[in-house]
């Protein structure tokens, strides 16, 4: 859309604006410019923005639609979400202020989504992923696909916390599938960043996942990073316990704990580990999610929290499902 140098001075007059509410008072004894008419101020639905569209046909539809495309600054989730999680947050209010004053002032729908990346924005924890088509399960259910290494600190603390939460809460509204972060060199050597001893770990619950499938390795894979986190936590005076030891104890108890016999698996990690862990690696440099945690929801939306604990998360998670499809979960946050 083009728009006129009248269109940009009132551009630059109504962020002005924005920026009077989001930081100050507006001068009510300032003179008012350019070529728009004031409509009415109690919300009625003349508006230009409602004009020349079929899309919307009230002030609170059009107002619903820009909160799903602005993010709140201070929550870092789009509008719509952040009403739900933070309801009196103060930010939110004084943006869809701006937006009203918009509509007021004579403005048309595309003039104010023209607008919008002016307004100082927070960054949402989903993003879009260009060129990926949806895998979107069916059923009402969304698709996870997570990323770890399995010696990583925030790998562990979202296995151990963060993905029980989400389970406990979605159930089988989360399809989900683990997926470990490794290398290969040129001669097909297999490398990770917390040295061999993860690289054996990786081939072991890789394995498991695959072999056995993915709840003996969520009793297996939680068991394991509690163990760790556990050991390293009861650390005395700052002396850092023996981490082969840690690792080698963890391996040993969690796979009694969830009846998984090492022995049964070795012919896996001998013969096919390297295949499903290159299939990872293919996936991961593909979506770049070779950091632990990484976290994509239906083949197209990456989640850039990391490991942050899940109440931040859920809102982020709750907006990957359809508009009128989300699960009443969603409304308590």
């Amino acid at each position: 859309m083009k728009i006129g140098k009248m269109k940009i001075a009132a551009a630059v007059l109504v962020c002005a604006a924005a920026a009077a509410l989001l930081c100050g008072c507006p001068n009510k004894n300032a003179p008012r410019t350019g070529e728009r008419k004031m409509a009415s101020r109690t919300g009625g639905e003349d508006i230009a923005a409602l004009q020349n569209q079929s899309q919307f046909k009230t002030r609170a539809e059009l107002r619903a639609y820009f909160a799903k495309k602005i993010v709140c600054p201070v929550h870092n989730m789009t509008l719509d979400m952040d009403e739900k999680a933070a309801p009196d947050c103060d930010a939110r209010q004084k943006i869809l202020m701006t937006l009203d004053r918009m509509m007021d002032t004579g403005w048309t729908k595309e003039e104010i989504e023209a607008s919008i990346p002016l307004l100082r924005q927070g960054v949402s924890m989903i993003s879009d992923m260009m060129n990926e088509k949806s895998c979107d399960p069916g059923g009402g259910a969304i698709k996870l696909d997570f990323f770890l290494m399995s010696h990583c600190p925030y790998g562990l603390r979202y296995v151990d916390q963060i993905l029980p939460a989400m389970l406990a809460e979605f159930g089988q509204l989360l399809v989900w599938e683990p997926h470990f972060i490794v290398d290969f060199d040129d001669k097909g050597n297999i490398s990770s960043l917390h040295g061999p001893s993860e690289v054996d770990e990786d081939k072991f619950q890789i394995c498991v996942a695959h072999d056995i499938g993915n709840a003996t390795w969520l009793s297996y894979s939680r068991c394991y990073s509690s163990e760790i986190n556990s050991a390293f936590a009861k650390a005395q005076g700052g002396k850092q316990p023996d981490e082969k030891a840690v690792f080698i104890s963890a391996h040993n108890t969690c796979a009694a704990r969830a009846g998984v016999s090492p022995a049964a698996i070795a012919g896996c990690v001998k013969t096919k580990s390297a295949d499903y862990l290159r299939k990872d690696n293919e996936i991961a440099r593909r979506w770049d999610t070779m950091a632990s945690p990484s976290a994509v929801f239906n083949c197209n939306k990456k989640f850039n929290g990391g490991a942050v604990p899940y109440a931040q998360a859920k809102p982020h998670i709750c907006s990957v499902f359809p508009e009128g499809k989300r699960p009443a979960v969603c409304d308590k946050m």
